[in-house]
This record gives C-alpha cells, structure tokens and sequence, in this order.
C-alpha cells in the first residue's frame, strides 16, 4: 500500500511539476527581455505568448530602427523568433535528457519597410538553421546553434556561406562561456574566386563586471582565444593580392580595485601584400589600469539616442569625463609591433602613460603637462626601396625624423613635461 501511495505521489508529482516549470520559465523569460530594453535603435519584445500544461509558444520580437539620409522614413528591420517551449523537470528537447526549466527551439521570421525589393537572393531556409536553449533551475542558459551552408547572390557576385555551430552556456551571475567554428565564405564575381576565408575557430570565458549580462553597456573580463587559419584576397596583380595564413588573437584581462588589465596577443604566420611576403608578424599590447566606471559612462554617453540627437552636448559630456578616467594613470604599452621581411626585420614599440601629480581636473591643459611617452623602432632601408619608398625615407632622414647607417633605418621618440623630442631634437607642438 506504501508503495502504491509513494507511486501515485511521484506521478502526480511528475504531471503537476511541468505547470509550475512552465510559470517559473515565463517569469525568467520576461525578466531577462527587461533587461534587455533601452538598446540604441532596437526594441525587444514578448508577443503572442501561450502557455499550456507541457509546452509553450511565444514570439520573440526584435525590432532595430536606422535613420538613411536619402529616405524620409527610417529603414525597419524586424526578426522574429518563434519558439516552441517544452516545460521541466525533465527535459530532452535540446541538449539530450536532463533537467531544468524549459527547452526551447527557435523558428525565425525576417521582415523590412523596404517598399523596393532588395537586390540579393539566397539559398537560405529555415531548416539551415537549429538554435536550442535549455534554461536551468538556477536560470543558466544553454544554448547551441547550427548553420548549414547556404548562398547568397547580389549583382556583385555570389557568397558561398559555409556551415558553423556556436555552443554557449551564460548564468545570471554574469559568467558566459563559448565555443564555435565557422568554416568560412568564399566570394566569387562571374563564376571567378575574389575572396576566401578560411575557417575560423573562438572561444571565450568572461565575466560580467559592471551592468547586467543582456543589458547593452555590460562590461566584461576573461579570456578569449580566436584563430583564422586563412584569407586570400585576389587581384589582378600580385601586387595586388593579399593573402595571410595562421591568424590568432588572443586576448585576457581582469579587475582590480576597480580597475581593468589587459593584454591582447596577435600574431600571424604568414603575410603576403604590396608584393612583398612577411612573416611572424607580432603584436604584443597591454592597456592598463581603465577606471571601469568611468568607462561605463562613457560607454553610456556613445550609444545613448540623446548623445546621437545632440553631438555637441555628447563631446562637453565626454570632455568633462576624460579628466576622471585619466586620474587612475592609465597606461598604453605596446610591448611589441614587428614582422619578419624579407630584407631583414621590423620591430617597434610603445609606451603611454600620466603621471598623477601632474594631472588637474579643473584643468584640461594639465593633461599635455602630465602625459610621458617613448617610442623607438627599427626596419631595413632595403625594405622601404623594394616597395618605391626610398625618396620618402631619405626625405624623413633629412627632416632628422629618422637615423640611419646605411643598411635600418631606426628612429626614437620622447615626450615629456609638454615637449616632444625625436632623435634627441626637439620638436614643436604646434
């Protein structure tokens, strides 16, 4: 009889908990699309929503506004996402078996107040298209999404859009995570290859730091990682033709006491441009010690509609912050700007920053008084007459903008307590 009253209990448990689950999911739906609100240009929205025992269906309406000078209407782009929702606790619809709130797939809808018709066909149909949401218990998101191949044709030529997938997972706590592949495009004009992008892979671990994960002005920090194994632009010439190979970017940065530090690595195996063939190309840079707050400001000033309306209010804004954000003495240090020719090597770096006791926030001359920079760099002269840029480089050594021995050309820049100097010369600011 216990058994019997424990089984009765568990299925009734079963078939009462989808209901609730289907409650909480509309709560948790509509709490993130307020989030959402206030975005430059767009509206978002809840429409059509009908909630069943088991499942759900709601639309989704994202609608983004532009402004184009040669309409007297602004141009209107509509997408709608058409979801169907299964409710927890128990979940297969995405993701295999689990367990959570909701599953949710997505159909998607297009449209515009383009009264002419756009000058493009596609391939494109909804079944190129899979994009599944599982949210949690806790209100974690996890998502994935397919793209088959697909083309695109303009009168210019043709797009051949290859397949991609994007896993992420995101919590209300403001951690996101994602991981994709794109296998690229290729361009082509009258049956002839102008464009290839090879395939691209990224990834990304960060955290939210100021604002809310889907509001517009978040800020964030982590890591991210993105690598390009290939793109080849054709001309008629060579020298005309730009192709590299092995592309990565990797980027991390973290807050401390209300500051942010950053450094980007970008380096790129192969290079081939202006005739001329390039290797182990480098780019080492670190930006330290951004005053987040103070950034999210100006972050808010850019893409609030009324700084767009009133350009001359958003720049007095702008200059009344730039004292504030420049008093955590940020510092710009590019550690490395150089690449390998085949006339010998190109190396060059950077150095910015304020000095704090000089800086006056009632004062903005003060920041020219406070600012300390140096930069230095090298490359081959034989480089510059391979590429037509010898009467250049003699006139800038005439100018003592650079030194040479016959063979590099090097140059050394300074400027502190308002003067510049270059070489050792000084130079005027005005």
């Amino acid at each position: 009889m216990k058994k019997r009253l424990i089984a009765t209990a568990v299925v009734s448990g079963l078939l009462v908990a989808p209901y609730f689950s289907g409650k909480l999911a509309q709560t948790e739906m509509e709490s993130m699309l307020a989030k959402m609100q206030n975005l430059p240009n767009a509206t978002v929205s809840i429409e059509n929503y009908q909630r069943g025992w088991f499942n759900s269906t709601a639309d989704i309406v994202a609608t983004i506004t532009q402004d184009i000078d040669t309409q007297v209407e602004p141009f209107q782009f509509t997408l709608t996402s058409k979801q169907t929702m299964q409710h927890g606790p128990i979940l297969w619809q995405s993701n295999g078996l689990g367990l959570g709130l909701v599953d949710i797939s997505y159909d998607f809808d297009i449209a515009h107040n383009q009264t002419e018709p756009l000058e493009f066909s596609h391939t494109f149909s909804k079944d190129k298209l899979e994009s599944y949401v599982r949210i949690g218990f806790s209100g974690a998101m996890t998502s994935s999404m397919y793209l088959k191949p697909f083309q695109v044709t303009t009168n210019e030529g043709t797009f051949d859009i290859h397949a991609m997938n994007v896993d992420s997972i995101m919590t209300k706590d403001g951690h996101l995570q994602f991981s994709g592949e794109w296998q690229g495009l290729e361009f082509s004009e009258f049956s002839e290859k102008i464009l290839s992008v090879g395939k691209m892979q990224f990834s990304a671990d960060q955290q939210v730091v100021r604002g809310d994960i889907l509001s517009y002005n978040a800020l964030t920090v982590g890591d991210s990682n993105f690598t390009l194994a290939s793109l080849d632009v054709l001309g008629p010439t060579d020298a005309e033709k730009v192709s590299m190979e092995n592309l990565s970017v990797l980027s991390t940065s973290h807050e401390k006491d209300g500051l942010m530090y950053a450094d980007a690595n970008i380096e790129v195996a192969n290079i081939n441009a202006i005739g001329q063939q390039f290797k182990d190309f480098a780019y080492l840079v670190s930006f330290n010690k951004l005053d987040l707050d103070v950034y999210q400001e100006f972050q808010n000033i850019l893409m609030s509609n009324n700084a767009q309306q009133d350009p001359n209010l958003m720049t007095m804004e702008i200059q009344a912050l730039l004292p504030k954000l420049l008093a955590a003495g940020p510092e710009l240090k590019i550690k490395k700007f150089g690449m390998q020719t085949e006339q010998g090597e190109i190396d060059s770096q950077l150095n910015i920053e304020f000095d704090q006791d000089l800086l006056d926030a009632n004062n903005p001359m003060s920041i020219v008084m406070a600012l300390k920079a140096d930069a230095n760099g090298k490359a081959p002269v034989a480089f510059f007459n391979a590429i037509g840029m010898q009467q250049n480089i003699e006139t800038l050594i005439l100018q003592n903008m650079l030194v040479t021995d016959e063979t590099e050309v090097t140059f050394d820049f300074t400027f502190a307590n308002g003067q510049a100097l270059i070489n050792g010369m000084p130079i005027p600011l005005g």
